[in-house]
């Protein structure tokens, strides 16, 4: 497993970091991830490939985080025929379209698309008080919550399975329930360890009455733009999902379960940068609940979004909190959340999503279209891209010589406090960028709305060289006017754009008519 973990993954990973950090901005290539049968196309049962499926969560984030790679996933069918598979590349290769998730069966071309979830007839859903109910990250408050509800649904027998010994928190809820009469065992083995978790499975079946149910709600977060992984930062979060889902699954296969649950994430299903690892590890899940029912076992992946106050989302603090807001995702409250699980239950699916996102918030705020093809249900009007870049673009160059430096600082301003839902008015321009919350994610979500609004690339590293809105304004006035080398003409004089200035200290001895005179000649020059 994990070899072939680093076959699919470590090794995506470090040629899309090769590639950021050795190609020229005006030479990116178009970046295709190939898989073979990883995707299940038709209401047809099909097993797949759970590891190369997961491959597809890591390009929505390379989607994400860097669009200019243009990256397409594309399943090839699961049994090879090779020069029809060459056709297939050829033909996405030379006649390339807006879609980048692809499948082709049988000659047919499938494109994936996202779409609301109409209950069907249910199934029963039942929760037996003579079995055993196993809940992983047990002891965290998710896992706790979904404890008691299993023991109001009537379990009295529960495993929680943490890797380390429950806080003062988790055991005073431990303790309560105990005191209902519940028998509760507590397993400090991690998950991912196939040897600590056999051991454990051996003293459940000479301990316990008959395992029946599992919730997998075990997880970690280390968050990073892709450009700041490292394998061994990503292993340790796809380490509880992808091996810690892969023994559950094996260990439980020959066992009569009513349900095998997993606690996956949004971000597998539709992205969200900065979380290429997380989205991985859970879309391997979702591919695992599909493999299972396929081979007529019980199996429920759950995009969850982030929980009201539980959950893997509480890492996120302050600046993340309200960026997420501000982008439309609200959280799931705990009485909602419980209520959904036993209804999904009750359903024919395998993976399904539990998304409370006000969808025209998050297209507005969104700098991220390149899946709008995957989401166009939830997407009533697609907006043109360049209407944002036009608007502002126009308005500076019109703009009187003496207001121009004021408009884009106000600009500037608004960009930074719609990425860290902040009002505009409380930020000053000479306050730092870190000291109001930015960091490695949002920075790059600043450079890209500048690119969009502007017109022109910004380099990666421009918010450390950078790190106000009052040098942010100096630099994009220098870079306007294309500053290399020289002297500042005089006041009265007339400037040519072809002439070069010695650097960013030439231009800080301008005065803002000066500067305002030198930006407005080069938008000229750009009309």
């Amino acid at each position: 497993l994990q070899q072939a973990q680093a076959i699919s993954y470590a090794s995506t990973l470090h040629l899309l970091q090769a590639i950021v950090q050795q190609i020229s901005d005006l030479n990116y290539p178009h970046l295709y991830l190939l898989t073979r049968g990883s995707q299940k196309v038709t209401k047809e049962l099909s097993q797949g490939q759970p590891l190369q499926s997961a491959l597809w969560a890591l390009g929505r984030i390379v989607r994400l985080e860097h669009p200019e790679l243009r990256c397409i996933c594309l399943d090839l069918p699961p049994i090879t025929h090779l020069e029809q598979d060459i056709k297939t590349l050829l033909t996405e290769l030379f006649f390339p379209s807006p879609e980048n998730q692809l499948c082709y069966r049988e000659g047919v071309r499938y494109v994936a698309r996202l779409k609301r979830y109409i209950p069907t007839e249910q199934t029963t859903f039942t929760v037996q008080n003579n079995s055993t109910y196993l809940i992983t990250g047990g002891l965290g408050a998710l896992g706790l919550q979904s404890a008691r509800w299993l023991v109001e649904k009537g379990a009295t027998y529960l495993v929680l399975l943490g890797r380390s010994q429950p806080s003062a928190a988790a055991q005073e809820v431990i303790t309560q329930l105990e005191n209902e009469g519940i028998h509760i065992e507590i397993a400090a083995t991690d998950i991912s360890d196939i040897v600590s978790v056999t051991n454990l499975f051996e003293f459940l079946h000479k301990s316990l009455p008959p395992l029946r149910g599992v919730i997998h709600a075990a997880g970690v977060i280390d968050d990073g733009v892709i450009s700041q992984q490292s394998w061994e930062r990503f292993t340790s979060v796809l380490n509880p999902k992808i091996a810690g889902t892969w023994n559950l699954h094996c260990l439980t296969k020959n066992l009569p379960l009513d349900f095998f649950v997993c606690f996956s994430s949004m971000t597998s299903l539709i992205g969200n940068p900065g979380q290429a690892s997380y989205a991985v590890a859970n879309a391997f899940m979702d591919a695992l609940a599909n493999y299972r029912q396929a081979d007529n076992l019980p199996g429920l992946s759950i995009n969850w979004g982030p929980w009201e106050e539980i959950g893997m989302a509480t890492h996120l603090k302050n600046a993340s909190q309200r960026r997420m807001l501000a982008h439309g995702v609200s959280s799931i409250s705990l009485d909602t959340g419980l209520k959904l699980l036993e209804e999904l239950l009750k359903q024919d699916v395998y993976q399904i999503g539990v998304l409370p996102i006000n969808w025209s918030q998050f297209f507005e705020q969104s700098l991220h279209h390149q899946d709008q093809l995957f989401l166009e249900a939830f997407v009533p009007t697609l907006e043109p891209e360049n209407v944002e870049t036009f608007d502002f673009f126009q308005q500076l160059k019109t703009a009187p010589i003496h207001e121009k430096r004021a408009l884009l600082t106000e600009h500037i301003r608004n960009q930074v406090g719609k990425i860290i839902a902040l009002e505009p008015s409380e930020i000053h321009p000479q306050q730092g960028f870190f000291e109001l919350g930015m960091d490695s994610l949002t920075s790059m979500e600043l450079k890209k709305s500048l690119e969009k609004s502007l017109g022109y690339d910004v380099p990666d590293t421009f918010i450390f060289n950078y790190p106000t809105i009052e040098a942010v304004v100096d630099y994009i006035a220098q870079q306007s006017i294309e500053t290399e080398t020289s002297a500042v003409a005089p006041k009265s004089t007339v400037i040519d754009d072809n002439m070069p200035l010695e650097g960013l200290e030439d231009l800080e001895s301008l005065s803002e008519a000066e500067i305002s005179e030198l930006l407005t000649q080069k938008l000229d020059a750009l009309d």
